[in-house]
């Protein structure tokens, strides 16, 4: 790696960085239920990701994605957060990504997208950019089955980190 070169890895959030998805499903299979006397399977709340929180359910706003990375104490980890309430085009649209990046002003050719969902992987390759798909937590959007396949796969963060050292040749010298 040379000095000047800068690598920069975007992330989703829900199912990617933290285990939330069976939080989201129990608040959301409760509420439907209390209000609509309807019951829905995971599958089927899945179904509704996309939209920010105002607009349905997920693609967490401002607030919730505050709210989450405080908790977690993740917030000084990330240099920017793009909220869901933030973009006008949701995944699998690469405007969030495409935002990130102009912010960061990372290349496509040093960048890559981390997330669970095929909405990522499609996110990520109209971004022009490495797709990278995980299945690290038992409840993932995909459950590892990705359709696109992501240019990669991984089961355990300790793999992912080892390959990225490995691409981008960092701590060899």
């Amino acid at each position: 790696m040379h000095k000047s070169e800068v690598y920069t890895v975007l992330f989703d959030f829900d199912g990617t960085i933290a285990d939330t998805l069976p939080a989201i499903f129990t608040a959301i299979r409760h509420t439907f239920y209390t209000f609509l006397q309807e019951e829905y399977s995971d599958q089927q709340i899945m179904e509704l990701f996309g939209p920010p929180e105002a607009g349905i359910i997920t693609g967490k706003g401002r607030r919730s994605a505050d709210l989450s990375l405080e908790a977690l104490k993740l917030t000084d980890y990330f240099q920017i957060v793009i909220a869901g309430d933030e973009v006008t085009n949701h995944k699998p649209h690469p405007e969030g990504i495409l935002h990130a990046m102009q912010q960061l002003r990372a290349c496509p050719e040093h960048t890559l997208y981390v997330g669970d969902s095929q909405a990522d992987v499609t996110a990520a390759r109209a971004a022009g950019i490495c797709a990278v798909g995980v299945n690290w937590f038992p409840a993932s959007q995909s459950n590892g089955i990705f359709d696109p396949s992501p240019d990669v796969l991984f089961t355990e963060p300790a793999m992912m980190m080892e390959w990225l050292l490995k691409r981008w040749n960092i701590g060899s010298n």
